[in-house]
C-alpha cells in the first residue's frame, strides 16, 4: 500500500484536463530556454536535450 494511503488522502483519477495542463506548463518552461541550452547534453544521455524531445514527441504524439 503507498504512504498516501497509509495516511487517508484520495488521489482522483487522471483527467485529459489533468494531461492538458501539464502540457501547457511543460511547453511554456521549454519556451524559456536558451537556444544554446538545447545543444547541451541531456543528462546523462548521449543525445542533445533537442533530440531528446524530437524522441518524445515522435514517440508519444501521432
Amino acid at each position: 500500500m503507498s504512504r498516501s494511503a497509509d495516511i487517508g488522502f484520495f488521489q482522483p483519477p487522471v483527467t485529459a484536463d489533468d494531461l492538458d495542463l501539464a502540457v501547457q506548463l511543460t511547453v511554456a518552461v521549454l519556451r524559456e530556454a536558451p537556444p544554446a541550452a538545447w545543444e547541451g547534453k541531456a543528462g546523462s544521455l548521449e543525445w542533445d536535450c533537442w533530440e531528446t524531445v524530437e524522441h518524445l514527441r515522435g514517440r508519444y504524439v501521432t
